[in-house]
């Protein structure tokens, strides 16, 4: 009988973060080394800036995505976007196999033992260490699936298997050498000097003091400077009220849900006004079906749902009026601007918990953005590496799953546009000074 396969090819997605100047170099070694095997795959590899839609063609392929491969090295464990890809592709709709983990392929690429898994989605994914056998474990495993799928003969299949057993031996010692290369140019970690626990210690302590004086000039400047703020709003805020000089609007010192300036308070859906324990579409209050493209509200295009056209969260869907009352409300994407635009930022740690510190250019007061990541289906990613806060904005009118949010990572400071609206972020609040 004639090999039956289907047309239609899997996707492959191969995922890696460059902060550590490694993860572009692995991932366009480990694309090229699935190209080479003839198992009905395609391979999706962000080899380059893919534009202006960028955020939309990588989310695309991840929904389409069959299968995974991870790149992790010390850096990429804990990469916010490398997490992220990991719980969209366990969470997508593609059906594949038995186990739904069977779908990734994390793989550990270092010339030292320092990865540290715990805490990160991937203590709980069976990461591989690069050799020969687990390479060719995962190839048995997609060759599997391909002649599963196209239920070929077991005379043609036996062939097909002595045909991919040969081209692995020398796919891999290509990519045995491709990768020897690149890890050749990894950093080692900086070896502590005697004496340098001293050292850290008095380093700390001037950074106290520095925090210390630094904020007793800023109230100063708050009395010399009073806000002009009703009494019975200052009473009843559920934080402290931050006056950044610049705008017409004041700032909470906390998030929503939150006991300090440093605690991280809690994650909702965006539309949401209520914290839970799965973010994904399945639960996603304005969706039907689990379906991201049949939303019920906020929707600006036919092809995600009833079109409503409405572009703002209305104060019922805003989880810090519906928290905290009283004129409270979540900024606009245009308000994370503003913020941008007339403060300094600094990645920064408060109380042992890192985050974004913005400092006011116009009167030096400051606010603390905690970096607690994101939350997709039961997943946690980016904490401590990571500043996402939703803003009050749907994202464009062609993708209306998404709204704006403020990101901000270690590696640097930018404004992000568009996120899927079941995912869990952090709320900040904002209230107008009159």
């Amino acid at each position: 009988m004639a090999d039956t396969v289907t047309n239609e090819k899997d996707l492959l997605f191969v995922s890696w973060t460059n902060r550590d100047g490694l993860g572009k170099e692995l991932g366009e070694a480990f694309s090229e080394f699935f190209s080479y095997f003839d198992l009905g795959i395609e391979v999706f590899y962000s080899d380059k800036d893919l534009g202006s839609d960028w955020y939309h063609v990588l989310n695309d392929n991840l929904q389409r995505a069959k299968f995974g491969v991870f790149c992790i090295t010390p850096k990429a464990v804990n990469s916010e976007w490398v997490n992220y890809e990991l719980g969209s592709i366990l969470n997508n709709r593609v059906q594949t196999c038995k186990s739904v983990k069977k779908r990734v392929f994390p793989i550990q690429l270092s010339n030292t033992d320092r990865i540290n898994r715990d805490k990160t989605p991937f203590a709980h994914n069976n990461v591989k260490q690069f050799c020969a056998d687990e390479l060719e474990k995962l190839i048995e495993f997609l060759l599997k699936e391909y002649i599963s799928k196209n239920k070929i003969e077991a005379d043609i299949a036996l062939d097909k298997h002595t045909h991919v057993n040969k081209i692995f031996k020398l796919a891999f010692g290509e990519l045995k050498q491709k990768v020897e290369a690149i890890l050749a140019k990894e950093k080692p970690e900086e070896m502590k000097n005697e004496g340098s626990a001293d050292l850290s210690k008095l380093k700390t302590e001037n950074n106290d003091l520095k925090s210390k004086i630094i904020k007793l000039q800023n109230q100063i400047k708050v009395i010399q400077t009073p806000i002009q703020t009703p009494s019975s709003v200052i009473e009843s805020a559920p934080c402290e009220i931050i006056d950044l000089g610049f705008s017409d609007f004041l700032w909470a010192d906390r998030n929503i849900g939150a006991n300090s300036p440093t605690d991280y308070g809690d994650y909702f859906a965006w539309g949401e006004t209520k914290p839970k324990d799965n973010y994904s579409w399945d639960c996603y209050k304005y969706c039907q079906d689990g379906d991201e493209h049949k939303l019920t509200k906020y929707c600006t295009n036919k092809d995600y749902g009833k079109v409503d056209d409405k572009k703002i969260l209305d104060p019922e869907d805003d989880a810090a009026t519906k928290n905290w009352g009283n004129g409270w409300r979540m900024p606009t994407m245009e308000e994370y601007r503003d913020l941008f635009a007339n403060s300094d930022r600094e990645w920064t740690k408060k109380d042992g918990v890192n985050g974004c510190e913005f400092t006011s250019k116009k009167n030096g007061n400051k606010i603390f953005f905690p970096a607690a990541g994101v939350k997709w289906d039961t997943i946690s990613s980016g904490t401590g590496s990571s500043v996402d806060y939703w803003s009050s904005t749907l994202g464009t009118s062609v993708y209306p799953h998404c709204a704006e949010h403020l990101y901000i990572s270690s590696d640097g400071f930018n404004i992000h546009a568009g996120y899927g609206r079941c995912g869990g972020n952090l709320v900040r609040a904002v209230r107008d000074k009159n």
